[in-house]
């Protein structure tokens, strides 16, 4: 593949980045909501919980180490068979990653074509130290077998500490990006990147690809946007683009010409290595001879 059609290539491949999967995420998200009312409607279990006096699935919810969690589950069994409610789980994760987990073990037996609500209040004094900032939350019941029966998704604002599991995880991630850029960089400095452009953009793309996944653990942990799969993926993809762009446009390391060194020439460590090369047009000099620097005083010859 040419420079010229590379170029546009790489550029069309970034706006697609940007441009497409904003598009499919919601698209996916609606399509996710219309299969479980359908399912819901066919015979599950339908719940519907609070957190806080907060329905899960409306605004933040905030959650504070210092005080108790309470939480109301209202379940709706459209099953032909008795739902066996063992546990409630509440917890929280971004980029596919769980950093915060609460199990409350219940004991609740839901008859086919009833409706239960139960109320309960969790410790969650541990959460200081587990995350900060904006995660996306989910309550979930699990019947006997520990699988999840139903489950209700929303947003936590959990009002943790900077030194939690969370926070060390995001300046993991940035001390992993600024390590990745140092060393594309010096290798950039010092001439020492391959000469094949495409390689290049390889070296450069992880690197992006951290500025994508920093920006996705800063802007939740500021709570700035809360976490979903569409906006992280486009983050991360997008910065991973821009960065394979940049390691494509950099220059190609320079080429030294070796000079090959002439016998006689000055800059060479040794000379020839017949003395008469030296002087090739003093033909008279000898070297049975040693004149001393006073003129007229001659030594080298017997009298």
């Amino acid at each position: 593949m040419t420079r010229r059609v590379a170029v546009p290539f790489a550029v069309l491949m970034i706006a697609a980045v940007f441009v497409v999967v904003p598009l499919t995420g919601p698209a996916r998200a609606v399509d996710t909501r219309g299969a479980a009312n359908s399912a819901a409607g066919a015979g599950a279990v339908v719940l519907d919980a609070a957190v806080n006096n907060v329905s899960v699935s409306g605004r933040r919810i905030v959650l504070d180490p210092g005080q108790p969690t309470h939480v109301v589950v209202a379940v709706r069994n459209n099953r032909n068979e008795l739902a066996q409610i063992r546990s409630i789980r509440v917890s929280g994760s971004t980029l596919g990653l769980t950093f915060f987990v609460f199990d409350t073990a219940v004991k609740m037996d839901v008859p086919a074509g009833a409706s239960v609500t139960w109320e309960v209040d969790v410790d969650m004094a541990e959460l200081r130290g587990q995350a900060i900032g904006l995660l996306s939350m989910e309550v979930a019941l699990r019947d006997t077998t520990r699988a999840v029966v139903a489950s209700a998704s929303g947003i936590a604002d959990v009002h943790g500490s900077l030194v939690s599991t969370y926070g060390m995880f995001g300046l993991g991630l940035l001390l992993a990006t600024i390590f990745l850029w140092a060393t594309a960089l010096l290798a950039l400095a010092r001439h020492r990147l391959p000469r094949d452009r495409w390689r290049r953009a390889v070296r450069f793309a992880p690197a992006g690809c951290g500025i994508g996944f920093v920006a996705v653990v800063s802007l939740s942990a500021l709570r700035i946007t809360p976490p979903s799969a569409s906006s992280d993926l486009s983050f991360i993809a997008g910065a991973a683009g821009i960065g394979f762009l940049l390691g494509y446009l950099t220059p190609s390391p320079a080429r030294f010409p070796i000079f090959p060194e002439s016998p006689t020439s000055p800059a060479s460590p040794t000379g020839p290595a017949d003395p008469d090369q030296w002087f090739p047009d003093d033909r008279s000099r000898t070297t049975d001879r040693v004149w001393d620097h006073e003129p007229g005083v001659h030594y080298g010859e017997p009298s």
